[in-house]
């Protein structure tokens, strides 16, 4: 189960379960797919082999759904499916108002195996991003007043105000759960949060198996309490169709420095971030900014637009559309770097695994999971989240310094991890539930 899936979502998500579900049906397992549908109705369909079942989440949700106090309107469409189906396990990867803590009670409810897979920080982040009031790196402790200021900040609320707001006794918090305004949610947020942490507390409670795709991530579970027998450390992986393509170590033909963002056209990946920083450097320097983008969203179609609109016709930068398996072969032999300078706490990204497996070395933002993946003036490089100077200032040192990116391409590790790995553990999971 997870919030969204092909045909009409294409994310981490997606990808991690479609390999994971495609590698476990070539291991003899039964696998079925469940995720909410775009609209109001039951779909029942084959996605490249694999039976997918979306069941019917309200657009418009009514302010009691949102909060989690009532469960989703067609939730007994939901129960109805899997009474019948009867699973011999179920597997979670998201948290969703169309998948989320109502769903995890029911499947508890039939007595069901529940394993439970944490992608990014907007599981346990009220934000979404990890970013303490979207400026600094989080701890990840979850925290009444800094968690619910943090929130209110991201609302657009003065940083004061927001301070203040999360102060709010809690006797008055309960009373303005009750009041229909944006004032009375304000006032309201230190009881939806201390709301919000005890069904955190239910969720892990009742998952059988927590697993986690980076370190950072594990050790804001364990700062929370989530108990360590129950967590397993499984990092990411590629589909081994993404390692089939290898660029020759230091393989540069030219004076011109190639660099790449691929990946979502959202803000808090930070393509913008490059832009302005390419546009910063000299005109003579001979660099060049390809963006390879995904559109999923009426926002990210928004940002592309502002993106377009930043570059201003600047012939260093070029917008290339999505990368897809016709057009992967080329890009990815004609690029230097692959840049990603996410504004949140990132638990991967693929891009970079896929990058190291094509031989190209990987300029990152310095936190979440990406240093976990590159090591700073070994393998590529870390650069300040969200510093524009500091990327003008990594990507005009990379252009005059060429050797290293040959350097850094010779310690990029020889094997990547594979989803069959990955697939591995799970089987492993799933197999001891089941023995239990």
């Amino acid at each position: 189960m997870l919030g969204w899936f092909y045909p009409d979502s294409v994310g981490g998500s997606e990808r991690y379960v479609y390999s994971l579900a495609k590698d476990m049906q070539t291991r003899g397992w039964e696998v079925t797919i469940a995720a909410p549908a775009a609209d109001e109705e039951e779909h029942q369909y084959i996605y490249d082999g694999i039976p997918v079942y979306r069941y019917p989440v309200t657009s418009k949700p009514s302010r009691a759904e949102v909060r989690t106090e009532i469960p989703p309107k067609h939730f007994e469409i939901f129960q109805d499916w899997l009474r019948k189906n009867k699973p011999d396990i179920v597997h979670v990867h998201s948290r969703t108002r169309g998948c989320g803590f109502f769903h995890i009670q029911y499947i508890k409810e039939l007595g069901m195996p529940l394993v439970l897979t944490i992608h990014a920080a907007d599981f346990m982040c009220v934000g979404g991003t990890a970013m303490l009031w979207g400026v600094y790196p989080c701890s990840g402790i979850l925290d009444n007043n800094r968690c619910t200021s943090c929130w209110l900040k991201k609302q657009g609320m003065p940083w004061s105000m927001a301070l203040l707001l999360a102060r709010t006794p809690l006797f008055l918090s309960r009373q303005m759960k009750k009041v229909s305004n944006k004032l009375g949610t304000a006032l309201a947020m230190v009881e939806l949060f201390l709301e919000k942490r005890e069904r955190d507390r239910i969720i892990f409670s009742l998952s059988d198996k927590v697993v986690v795709v980076c370190s950072w991530l594990l050790k804001v579970l364990l700062l929370n309490k989530v108990p360590k027998e129950k967590i397993f450390f499984s990092p990411h992986a590629l589909p081994v169709d993404s390692m089939n393509y290898k660029k020759p170590y230091g393989a540069k033909n030219s004076d011109l420095l190639c660099i790449s963002f691929i990946g979502r056209f959202n803000y808090i990946k930070g393509a913008h971030i490059l832009i302005k920083a390419i546009r910063r450097l000299p005109g003579d320097l001979q660099v060049e900014l390809r963006l390879y983008g995904r559109i999923n969203s009426q926002e990210d179609e928004r940002y592309f637009q502002w993106l377009k609109k930043i570059s201003k016709d600047d012939v260093r930068i070029k917008f290339c559309g999505e990368l897809r398996e016709a057009n992967y072969p080329e890009a990815m032999s004609n690029l230097d770097i692959i840049a990603v300078p996410s504004l949140w706490l990132e638990t991967g990204p693929l891009v970079a695994l896929e990058a190291y497996a094509a031989g190209i070395p990987v300029v990152g933002s310095d936190v979440g999971g990406i240093p976990e993946l590159i090591e700073d003036g070994v393998n590529g490089m870390l650069v300040k989240i969200g510093n524009i100077h500091a990327w003008a200032k990594a990507i005009r040192w990379i252009y005059g310094h060429p050797q290293a990116l040959r350097d850094w391409a010779s310690h990029i590790l020889p094997a990547v991890r594979s989803n069959r790995d990955v697939t591995e553990e799970m089987i492993g999971i799933y197999e001891g539930l089941l023995k239990t």
